[in-house]
């Protein structure tokens, strides 16, 4: 095989490389800065202590999940989900 087919090979392999890095890089931004920040679905959350906390948090795209509610009682929580219209998964 001629050695210039090889330059054109590895060529064609770092220009694909650093399309897909810059379009990666695109996406990601783009993702994050169009994100509308709308809650997709609840989950509950527990966190132990001495006593037994539990949070209702709401999943966001790309942002940070917001907790709407914490309290001791699981069950109230999930009324509460039910309640704002919020699909527990």
């Amino acid at each position: 095989m001629p050695e210039h087919y090889v330059e054109k090979f590895w060529s064609c392999v770092v220009a694909i490389c650093v399309t897909l890095f810059i379009g990666m890089i695109v996406y990601v931004f783009g993702s994050i800065i169009l994100a509308d920040g709308s809650t997709k679905y609840c989950y509950i959350e527990s966190q132990y202590s001495e006593t037994s906390i539990y949070k209702l948090r709401g999943a966001r795209s790309w942002r940070e999940d917001r907790t709407i509610a914490k309290m001791s009682d699981p069950a109230a929580l999930i009324e509460m989900a039910a309640t704002i219209n919020c699909p527990i998964k």
